[in-house]
């Protein structure tokens, strides 16, 4: 189970920077425009090539300007890309995304063909880490948490945006990675710790992996009923955009070759290196520079 496989969104990236978020209501100007290959599909799949030379990205693009930028990014990767489907009407998926001085974001996504892509768009895959987000249909997500014991596959799905899902099919992730909002919303709990939240979601999935990501103050998860923590790394933030996406893209990438310990220690630390530099996808690190950031 060496291949790994990512189902997910394929966007273009507009990133305004501006001096303070803006209120609600409120204009502003932003100082500069960047334009970035994006979506959490492709944002993974770059992450998962950056520890891992064995990877596919499956998603759908318009046939527009934005598809054919991408389509340029994606010749210099590493990542298999022959079942990348073009989609004749829908426009390639949009995120407009603000980023003020200190590194916060805010982000509007436009999906575009990322909802057209269907289950007669998927191969079949057999022995494989298979990665997903909500970002697609749920439908995709459903079928391949049904085909995932029969062809020998382990699924990790990092459960952003939130969407509702039967608590019967989450039983069968192996991993499942979420933020405190995606975590406060999948309890329907605001006030909860996280802590609890996570004790919670274990006895519901006593058989998941799940990890909670707690921004600059690290991550706790579960690991056979237990709870863990590791606490965030102090490093000077330029932009948070694409961090989460390091995390889950290193953690899918290094799963099966290493314990479940390690991969969050080093997923943690790429997504600190990654906030340090611009754009989701230029910050991501290579295991390397994981390595030289953590001393080993």
């Amino acid at each position: 189970m060496n291949k790994t496989v990512i189902i997910g969104s394929i966007n273009l990236d507009r990133i305004y920077r501006v001096n303070a978020l803006p209120l609600k209501g409120e204009t502003i100007n932003a100082k500069s425009k960047e334009l970035f290959p994006g979506g959490k599909g492709f944002n993974q799949a770059v992450a998962v090539s950056k520890v891992n030379d064995n990877v596919k990205l499956i998603g759908r693009m318009g046939k527009d300007g934005s598809g054919e930028y991408i389509n340029r990014v994606l010749k210099d990767t590493p990542i298999n890309t022959e079942d990348i489907a073009i989609d004749e009407l829908a426009p390639t998926g949009e995120a407009i995304i603000l980023v003020d001085d200190h590194g916060n974001n805010m982000i509007t996504v436009v999906n575009g063909a990322n909802m057209n892509l269907s289950v007669s768009d998927i191969p079949l895959i057999k022995n494989s880490v298979v990665l997903m987000q909500l970002e697609i249909p749920i439908s995709i997500v459903m079928n391949q948490i049904e085909n995932k014991i029969k062809y020998n596959n382990r699924l990790v799905i990092n459960f952003a945006p939130f969407r509702k899902m039967e608590m019967e099919k989450l039983r069968l992730i192996d991993v499942l990675i979420l933020n405190e909002i995606e975590a406060q919303q999948l309890i329907n709990s605001f006030n909860m710790p996280f802590e609890e939240i996570l004790i919670q979601l274990s006895r519901k999935m006593p058989s998941t992996n799940i990890i909670i990501t707690l921004g600059a103050k690290g991550v706790i998860y579960t690991d056979q009923g237990e709870v863990y923590s590791i606490e965030g790394h102090d490093v000077t933030t330029v932009d948070t955009t694409g961090a989460g996406d390091t995390f889950v893209g290193v953690l899918t990438g290094l799963i099966n070759q290493m314990s479940f310990h390690k991969v969050i220690k080093y997923s943690n630390a790429a997504a600190a290196i990654s906030t340090t530099k611009v754009g989701a996808q230029s910050g991501m690190p290579s295991l390397e520079e994981i390595l030289f950031f953590l001393g080993e």
